[in-house]
């Protein structure tokens, strides 16, 4: 019995021992390059390629074949790095992506990559991917909807991607049942295309801010009158064009492996047990983008297209001429989609005739600070004349889409009192004190720049 014991020891022993011997050859022999791809493809879907290099103190980018036939290579400009630690070894890695987009159906080999890795040549072994057509299908719709359909150069336009996929029925002893939508979703494949909804559509679901009806239930009649049964995924952008024409979205795609048959997994939910692949490209209405009209446009008009309110204050407004006088304005967005306040240009003061009969005006325009919905910008002005008695109302032109029209916000006219220029001697301005020495004056730092610390009127010329 001892010795049935001893030998059973035995051989657990000498087991976990070739475990372990395993184990370090395996670690000890990692390559130093790797290629990761998607055994399966399909048809003109660009499937992501990415090859890893494991170094200890140097690399060299890796050189992709060229000799690829059935397909084409990519570059992209996505790379990831990182550190690891194994058994007191550090190592560092880093990882580059392409895109593979296959030719035609069969099997399309990919030969290595090949890098230099801390001075010696390596290569990434011989891949394959298997290549099918997919099957273009009425399973599921990909339908865009522009709000508003007809916008102008500067615009927000509300984009929201419908994707519409129809549930899998299958019968049970309780009868009729739908896979449900989160499992129909996950059958969604990465080679899918979103064009201009990618990001939003990223930055969701690694958020995992669901909407509340995403993956709901709808009905729709197609062209025949038959009702048909959705899942429906909306997800929505906005997008200020910044050229006429018509707006391009890029390229929507889904490729799914639709659900043909199901099971209970080990964990008791129902999943799909075998697929066919399905590509549906999306149905994309016309979007025109025109240039705001020439007809009607002030010449302070700066650019701004939507809805706008416009304040203005002054400071001082006790002033000698020649001296500075800060003007703040606030340009306030009440847009029914949100601007882009990044583009948003005060108005032109030099273009407005009515200031400029009076005032000193700046050529430039300032640059703004953006306050929730709204930015402020501020600028120096500078009386002419001991006989202005106020600024004037500023005019800020804006195009309005919704009116299809130039409509005009103006703040209004702020009194002021302006006295004439103070003219200095020199004792006034060295002085004298009991002893007839000078007097040393001190200088204030004004936080409207250099230029506001100079005063009168040799500055108007």
């Amino acid at each position: 019995m001892k010795q049935a014991t001893r030998n059973k020891n035995l051989r657990a022993g000498s087991l976990l021992a070739l475990i372990a011997v395993l184990f370090v050859s395996a670690v000890s022999q990692a390559q130093p390059m790797t290629i990761d791809v998607l055994p399966r493809g399909y048809v003109g879907v660009p499937l992501p390629v990415k090859v890893r290099l494991e170094y200890t103190k140097s690399y060299q980018r890796p050189m992709a074949p060229t000799n690829i036939k059935g397909g084409t290579l990519t570059a992209q400009n996505d790379t990831s790095q990182g550190f690891e630690m194994m058994f007191g070894k550090s190592s560092r890695w880093i990882e580059y992506t392409w895109l593979l987009t296959p030719e035609k159906e069969g099997l399309l080999i990919v030969p290595p990559f090949i890098a230099n890795v801390d001075g010696q040549e390596v290569k990434t072994k011989i891949t394959s991917v298997q290549v099918v057509s997919p099957g273009i299908s009425d399973i599921a719709k990909l339908e865009v909807v522009a709000d508003p359909d007809i916008a102008y150069v500067g615009q927000p336009i509300k984009l929201t991607l419908n994707l519409m996929i129809s549930p899998f029925e299958y019968q049970t002893r309780r009868g009729l049942q739908r896979l449900s939508s989160t499992a129909t979703f996950d059958q969604i494949q990465p080679s899918s295309q979103w064009g201009i909804f990618t990001e939003s559509i990223v930055r969701l679901l690694s958020a995992g801010r669901i909407p509340q009806d995403w993956g709901r239930l709808i009905k729709r009649t197609d062209d025949n009158g038959q009702l048909e049964l959705y899942y429906i995924y909306p997800f929505e952008t906005t997008f200020i064009p910044d050229k006429r024409g018509q707006l391009d979205v890029g390229d929507l795609r889904l490729v799914i492996n639709y659900p043909r048959g199901v099971e209970q997994n080990f964990w008791g939910a129902i999943v799909p047990s075998s697929t066919t692949p399905e590509i549906v490209t999306a149905d994309v209405p016309p979007i025109e983008i025109k240039s705001p009209p020439r007809e009607g446009r002030s010449p302070w008009y700066t650019g701004a297209v939507g809805n706008y309110s416009f304040r203005m204050t002054a400071q001082p407004r006790d002033v000698a001429v020649g001296d500075p006088i800060t003007l703040t304005m606030k340009i306030t967005d009440l847009s029914h989609i949100n601007s882009d306040l990044d583009r948003l240009q005060p108005p032109n003061l030099a273009s407005i005739p009515a200031l400029t009969a009076n005032f000193k005006v700046p050529d430039e325009l300032p640059a703004g600070t953006i306050q929730g919905q709204s930015k402020i910008f501020t600028q120096t002005i500078r009386a002419t004349s001991q006989d202005v008695t106020e600024i004037p109302a500023i005019p800020f032109a804006y195009f309005d889409p919704s009116q299809q029209q130039y409509e005009t916000a103006r703040s209004a006219p702020i009194e002021i009192s302006v006295q004439p220029a103070t003219s200095l001697s020199l004792q006034d301005i060295v002085g004298n004190s009991p002893d007839g020495g000078p007097i040393g004056q001190s200088l204030s730092e004004q936080s409207q720049g250099i230029g506001h610390n100079y005063t009168g009127p040799e500055l108007l010329t």
